[in-house]
C-alpha cells in the first residue's frame, strides 16, 4: 500500500475545458459510476453560482497578477493511496480522518488562500481527492546565470552600433562624441520581492516536488500505514540522474588499472580454444571411426540377410491381405453412416413441419405475440433494464426513471436522462404494430434529437486558441 501524489500544471483554457468538467462531474466520464455521484463532497465550500474556474479567477483578482494567455493558472493535485489501502481505510471509517488531514497538509503546504477548490470523489473505483491550487508566490525571482555573448549576439550588437552611428551622424554629430555601448538591450527594472507573482515554475523544480512528497507522506501516509513509493526520498539531490563528467587523467587511470585484468582474460580465452580445437578434432575423429564401423555392418548384414528375404516377402502378402479386409470394413461403416444421416434429416424435416405449424396457431391466437418480444429486445438494449420493469412496460403503463443511461446502438453513444418517461402504444400510422415511446416521443426520434443537442453543445466549446510565437532573435 503505497501513497499517490500527483501533481500537474494547467492553463486557464485546460481548465475550462477539462478539469472543472471532469472534477464538478458536469460531463460523466466512462469511469464512474452515476448512482454514486451524490456521495462526492466539496470540502472547500463556495457561493452558489461559483465553480472551480471562478474561484480560481477570483484569487488571480484578489491578488492583482497580471495573467497571459499561456500562463499557468493552476496546479491540479491528486492525494489517494493504492486501491487496497483506500478501500481498507474506507471500511475501517477513518476515511473522514484521512481527509481532514490531507487538508491540513495543503494549507500549510501552499497556504490556505492559494488552495480555491478540493473535492473528494467517492464514484470511481479508489477514492481521492482533486485539489486545485493557485501557484501565487513571493520573493526574489530566479535568474539564469551571466554568461558571455556568442557570435549572433555580437553581430546584432555591432549592427545596432552601427544604426545608432548612422542616426548620430544625421543629427548633427561627430565621431569624436558618440559613445558607444549605449545600444545594449534594454533591462527593466526590478520589481518588489514582497508583491505577488504567478510563477508555477517556483513550486514545479525538482527539489520542491521532492519536499511535497516527503511532507505528504511524513504528514499523511505514514499515519494510516502507507509506504512512500518507488522515489529515492533519502538521496541527497532528489530527481537528478546526471553522470558526473570524467577528466582525461581520471580516464586514463581507469584504463591502465584494467589492462592486467584484460592481458589474463586474453591468456585464459587463448587456452579455451587451443582446447576446443582438440576437442573437435577427436569429436571428427570418433564420428568418422563410427560411420565407417556402420558401413561396414550394414554391408556384412545386407550379405548375410539373403536367406531371409523369402520370409519377409510372405509376411508383406500378409500385411496386404490384412490392409484389404480393413478396407471392406471401412465400406461397410461408411454405407451405414449414410443411412444414418439420412434418417436423422427426416426427422429434422418432420420437426421443422411441426414448429412451422405451432409457429402459425401461436400468431393466429396471440397477434400481437412478436410485437411484444421486439419491443422487449429494444427496452434491454437501449435501457439495459430487467424483464419484471419490461412487463410492467408491455402492460401499457407509463413509468417514470428518475436517471438512466440510454444507449444509442446506431453510433454506441450513451446519454443520460433525467425523469424520462417510458411507454408503448399502438403506432399512428400501421394500427397493428406496436413502439416504444421516451418522453411521448418514438424512440428513433428521441435519439435523433439527443445526438443534434450533443453535436452543438461539442460545437459551442471555446477552441484552443493558437499560441503566436515571434522570431527570437
Amino acid at each position: 500500500m503505497k501513497i499517490v501524489f500527483d501533481i500537474k500544471k494547467a492553463t486557464r483554457l485546460q481548465v475550462q475545458q477539462y478539469m472543472t468538467a471532469h472534477i464538478e462531474r458536469t460531463e460523466i466520464p466512462d469511469n464512474c459510476n452515476p448512482e454514486l455521484t451524490h456521495l462526492n463532497r466539496d470540502l472547500i465550500p463556495h457561493p452558489k453560482g461559483v465553480d472551480r474556474t471562478q474561484a480560481i479567477v477570483d484569487r488571480i483578482k484578489a491578488t492583482g497578477v497580471t495573467v497571459r494567455k499561456n500562463s499557468v493558472v493552476a496546479l491540479q493535485l491528486i492525494l489517494t493511496a493504492t486501491h487496497e489501502g483506500m478501500k481498507e481505510l474506507e471500511h475501517s471509517g477513518r476515511l473522514d480522518e484521512w481527509v481532514d488531514d490531507n487538508m491540513k497538509f495543503l494549507c500549510e503546504l501552499y497556504g490556505n488562500e492559494n488552495v480555491v477548490a478540493a473535492t473528494l470523489h467517492l464514484d470511481e473505483k479508489t477514492p481521492h481527492i482533486h485539489a486545485t491550487v493557485v501557484p501565487t508566490v513571493t520573493g526574489k525571482r530566479r535568474s539564469k546565470n551571466e554568461k558571455k555573448p556568442n557570435k549572433r549576439e555580437r553581430e546584432l550588437e555591432e549592427k545596432r552600433e552601427q544604426k545608432a552611428l548612422q542616426k548620430h551622424l544625421k543629427s548633427g554629430g561627430t565621431h569624436e562624441n558618440f559613445k558607444r555601448g549605449n545600444t545594449k538591450k534594454r533591462r527593466y527594472t526590478k520589481k518588489d520581492e514582497s508583491t505577488y507573482r504567478l510563477c508555477a515554475d517556483d513550486l514545479y523544480t525538482s527539489q520542491n516536488l521532492y519536499r511535497a512528497r516527503l511532507k505528504y507522506y511524513n504528514d499523511v501516509g505514514m499515519k494510516y500505514g502507507f509506504e512512500y513509493g518507488d522515489d529515492h526520498m533519502h538521496d541527497v539531490v532528489p530527481f537528478k540522474n546526471k553522470k558526473k563528467h570524467q577528466t582525461n587523467q581520471q580516464y586514463y587511470e581507469e584504463i591502465g588499472r584494467e589492462i592486467p585484468e584484460l592481458e589474463q582474460k586474453k591468456e585464459k580465452l587463448k587456452q579455451d580454444i587451443s582446447k576446443t580445437k582438440s576437442e573437435r578434432n577427436v569429436e571428427k575423429l570418433k564420428t568418422s571411426a563410427v560411420n565407417l564401423g556402420t558401413n561396414l555392418l550394414e554391408n556384412i548384414g545386407s550379405r548375410i540377410d539373403l536367406s531371409g528375404r523369402k520370409q519377409r516377402d510372405e509376411e508383406i502378402a500378409d500385411l496386404k491381405n490384412q490392409l484389404f479386409e480393413k478396407d471392406k470394413d471401412i465400406a461397410k461403416l461408411q454405407i451405414k453412416h449414410n443411412n444414418e444421416v439420412g434418417e436423422l434429416r427426416e426427422e429434422q424435416a418432420r420437426i421443422l413441419t411441426h414448429h412451422n405449424s405451432w409457429r402459425e396457431n401461436v400468431i393466429n391466437c396471440i397477434p400481437m405475440l412478436w410485437e411484444q418480444l421486439r419491443i422487449a429486445e429494444i427496452c434491454r438494449k437501449l435501457l439495459s433494464i430487467e424483464n419484471s420493469t419490461i412487463k410492467n412496460i408491455l402492460s401499457f403503463a407509463t413509468l417514470t426513471f428518475r436517471k438512466i443511461r440510454v444507449a444509442n446502438p446506431e453510433n454506441n453513444k450513451t446519454y443520460v436522462a433525467e425523469g424520462l418517461r417510458v411507454k408503448v402504444a399502438y403506432s399512428d400510422k400501421e394500427p397493428e404494430k406496436l413502439e416504444l415511446r421516451l418522453d411521448d416521443i418514438e424512440y428513433t426520434e428521441w435519439l435523433r434529437r439527443k445526438e443534434e443537442q450533443r453535436k452543438q453543445e461539442i460545437a459551442l466549446r471555446p477552441k484552443p486558441q493558437e499560441i503566436k510565437r515571434g522570431i527570437r532573435m
